[in-house]
């Protein structure tokens, strides 16, 4: 699916790439929406699953929230990561019946670990001006849209630069005075 140029992939092209008869297909999916749902379904837990892994080991909400950002910058610039990202982002995936809920459901899933970093950073008094949740969606849709502008091919920053500049940014408006490097070691 990253390599197909046309937007929309057959059955008989997924077989093909993955060496399976068409028994065997649909013996698992009734049809390709299925099966593109599945995968959708099964990268997202794989991912969220890395990401609560990754920030339950950090030692501060200040070093978790840039972990978090770490994370997702990791999904557009690390080559085997970004080809991953670039098949979840098909607009054959996009027009699938339920991937809108599933999509939905995700995105929560993925923003409770900052949720609760920011919690924690305003309770110790380290985020003075965050509203967890709602700061949490917009950190959420910043890099989700770094991740539309590198599959469009219009970022020209480095991951590092970019990552760099959305928690200087962020940590301005959630009220932290900026930290050189923030989880810059939390990978």
């Amino acid at each position: 699916m990253a390599r197909a140029d046309t937007g929309s992939v057959t059955v008989s092209e997924i077989l093909a790439e993955a060496q399976l008869s068409t028994r065997a297909f649909y013996r698992h999916f009734t049809s390709k929406d299925q099966l593109l749902l599945a995968m959708f379904e099964e990268e997202s837990e794989r991912a969220t699953a890395q990401l609560t892994q990754r920030l339950a080991s950090t030692p501060d909400p200040y070093t978790a929230v840039g972990a978090w950002i770490r994370f997702h910058i990791q999904l557009a610039f690390e080559p085997r990561r970004h080809r991953r990202t670039l098949v979840m982002q098909t607009l054959e995936l996009h027009r699938v019946a339920g991937y809108a809920e599933a999509l939905a459901r995700h995105q929560e899933l993925n923003r409770a670990p900052l949720v609760r970093a920011l919690e924690a950073g305003a309770a110790a008094g380290i985020f003075r001006h965050t509203r967890p949740t709602t700061d949490s969606i917009m950190i959420q849709d910043i890099v989700n849209n770094v991740l539309l502008r590198r599959r469009d091919g219009i970022e020209t920053n480095d991951g590092e630069t970019v990552r760099a500049t959305i928690h200087e940014f962020l940590s301005r408006a959630i009220g932290v005075q900026h930290r050189p490097d923030p989880g810059k070691d939390a990978t």
